[in-house]
């Protein structure tokens, strides 16, 4: 990760301040500048419990995929949007 502001910097830096957060990380996917990262954090003790928080995320996600009802929520997507 390299420090120092990012491509999506501005946006963390908002996030941060209208949340009053003290740990911000945003992921981009097919955005107006690209794919990325941001992260801010308030402290340094903070910003090293950040992988262990990023796979206790990824656990968690694993866990809802599987047991998601994927037909009936694209179902219920397309009836929403008719």
């Amino acid at each position: 990760m390299a420090m120092g502001a990012g491509k999506y910097d501005d946006i963390a830096t908002t996030v941060m301040f209208e949340a009053q957060a003290d740990l911000v990380l945003i992921a981009i996917v097919n955005g107006n500048r690209g794919e990325g990262f941001a992260v801010q954090c308030k402290d340094a003790p903070l910003m090293r419990s950040i992988p262990e928080m990023l796979r206790n995320m990824a656990d968690q996600l694993e866990d809802d995929m599987q047991n998601t009802n994927w037909e009936g929520l694209a179902n219920a997507n397309q009836t929403n949007h008719s």
